[in-house]
């Protein structure tokens, strides 16, 4: 058991570590076609990657700026005297003009027939951010969503595809709104290929929002508890997106015809995976419990609205008429409410820790069960049978008392210790069930007693426990008082077993938070060592609670073990 949790401890590290990498590796793509972008000198239009306005003859063009050569619906034939049938050509056999001449001749359809030779200068990108302004906008707050929720546990598989998918969306969405230029056809910078490359990253995106809703609230094990079928979900877009270029090239007669299509495929693609978010999302609020969570619903019902913007208003418009009916700015722009909930409902209501919470509601159930199976075997099997021999001996007692008065005083003495014996008993259930000190001295005074007795009992005898409180506690419920006193109970027997230490401090401090914090001069926790049992109780007594448990190791050398509980007022 103990090696399995290591393993899975070891690929958890592992899996972030590239997820981080691999997040970073598609920032920077996006980073690389942003300096391109603004470094190298271009004409000033620009191709949609809204509409991908890609046509028989070439590509219509949206002039950049107020009085440039372009108009509005010019279409691109020709660049330098070659078509642009034969520069997309060049991509797989690739011819570009190397270097690039301080100005190009362009065949423009305008009516009629135009030639137009246009100086290639530096454009300013400021325009093309601040009409994405909203799109970016949403990504940059998702991609910080995402990496607070990855932060909180970040072994958590669907965490991590979360802010692998968030980063990925920040980078495909700066790549469109930056978008294409004709003269990217021609130059040595490749350009295009980043621009390829965001088609992928968006299909990363939508397979981690399926993640995401097939792992939380509530973990569907069927999908999200296998690991070929969370590969396949990655995957299989990829795979459907690679495939489906590959069948358009042999089915298509010209390269413009095959890259004028590719929107529709990928628009194919993502109608199926928002099938799935709707899926997933259905399911997900069918297997909440009403009134459980408010901020769960209400983001549940955000995600049901951006899906189906993002489908009705972009991708199924694409699909059949070959544009959207809003571009993914104005879409986004719907979506900036979704980008408030989220962050309001992590930092207000740790609302990605809701997956964790129902995880320790469905173990505290586990374990209450299996403590009153305990209580009731304690019962039927030792404390029954004991109270059934007592009657017998007193009815036996009273046959013998006129007979046998030295015999039935022998019996009644036995009976006594049997008596003795039964309240012992009793005394044991009922410690185990709750801590009479809590009730009689305090939990601080409780935790100072337990303490005494670790530190008599412990293997060093120059270990010392000292327990203070900083100023008088709030008034606490039975259910924080037992948690702080079993998670300080938990550490200083860590302390005793295992830490080798000299001093041990805790201190209990109440300040809107009840605040146990037990420190030792100790060796410390192993590097790479998984948590144990006893570690692993001590967070789900505080998640159970709303809480938190930290650890920490000190520059002086303590380790600090610190339990945040709440106080309901």
């Amino acid at each position: 058991m103990a090696r399995a949790q290591r393993g899975r401890a070891q690929r958890g590290r592992v899996g972030s570590a590239l997820t981080v990498a691999a997040s970073l590796a598609l920032l920077a793509v996006a980073a690389a076609f942003t300096w391109l972008r603004i470094e190298l000198p271009s004409e000033p239009a620009r191709i949609s990657s809204d509409a991908w306005p890609w046509t028989p003859q070439g590509v219509e063009v949206t002039p950049i700026g107020q009085g440039g050569p372009f108009h509005e619906g010019d279409v691109v034939t020709a660049i330098e005297g070659r078509s642009v049938e034969d520069w997309l050509d060049h991509l797989r056999a690739p011819t570009p003009l190397d270097p690039m001449p301080a100005s190009l001749d362009y065949a423009v359809v305008r009516g009629g027939a135009v030639h137009l030779d246009v100086a290639l200068t530096q454009q300013p990108v400021g325009s093309l951010v601040l009409a994405g302004l909203p799109l970016l906008g949403y990504t940059v707050v998702q991609l910080v969503v995402a990496l607070l929720a990855w932060l909180r546990r970040p072994m958590d598989g669907w965490r991590r595809g979360f802010l692998l998918g968030s980063a990925a969306n920040l980078a495909s969405a700066l790549v469109w709104e930056l978008g294409l230029r004709p003269s990217d056809l021609v130059r040595p910078e490749p350009l295009f290929a980043l621009f390829l490359a965001s088609a992928p990253m968006h299909l990363l995106f939508w397979s981690s929002v399926v993640h995401v809703l097939v792992s939380w609230p509530r973990r569907w094990e069927a999908v999200a508890g296998r690991r070929a079928t969370v590969i396949a979900l990655y995957g299989l877009p990829q795979a459907a997106l690679v495939g489906g270029v590959a069948v358009l090239a042999a089915a298509t007669s010209t390269s413009l015809a095959w890259v004028g299509s590719w929107d529709r495929l990928l628009a194919l693609i993502v109608l199926v995976m928002i099938g799935l978010v709707l899926a997933a999302l259905a399911r997900a609020y069918l297997r909440t419990p009403a009134g459980r969570d408010s901020w769960l619903r209400i983001v549940m019902a955000a995600c049901l609205a951006g899906a189906l913007a993002v489908g009705l208003l972009t991708v199924l418009p694409v699909l059949l008429t070959g544009g959207p009916l809003l571009g993914r700015a104005a879409v986004a722009a719907l979506g900036l409410p979704l980008a408030v909930i989220l962050v309001v409902g992590t930092l207000r209501s740790r609302l990605f820790e809701i997956d964790v919470l129902l995880a320790s509601r469905r173990r505290m159930v586990v374990a209450r069960e299996e403590e009153r199976r305990r209580i009731r075997r304690d019962l039927h099997d030792g404390i029954g049978p004991m109270l059934a021999a007592m009657t017998l001996k007193v009815d036996l007692a009273r046959d013998v008392l006129r007979s046998d008065p030295d015999g039935a005083d022998r019996m009644l003495e036995g009976l006594k210790h049997d008596t003795q014996a039964a309240v012992a008993e009793i005394r044991r259930l009922t410690r185990d069930l709750r801590p009479p000190a809590l009730d009689e001295v305090g939990v601080v005074e409780a935790i100072r007693h337990r303490g005494i007795e670790l530190a008599g009992g412990s293997e060093s005898e120059r270990l010392e426990i000292e327990v203070s409180s900083a100023g008088p506690l709030p008034p606490l419920d039975a259910a924080v008082e037992a948690a702080a006193y079993r998670i300080a109970v938990e550490a200083m027997t860590n302390v005793v077993r295992h830490a080798r230490a000299h001093r041990c401090r805790v201190r209990i401090s109440g300040n809107g938070a009840l605040v146990v914090e037990i420190a030792d001069d100790g060796v410390g926790f192993a590097a790479g060592r998984s948590a144990g049992v006893g570690m692993t109780s001590m967070r789900e007594r505080c998640a159970e609670l709303g809480g938190a448990l930290a650890v920490e190791r000190t520059p002086d050398g303590w380790t600090v073990v610190r339990a945040t509980l709440p106080v309901t007022a």
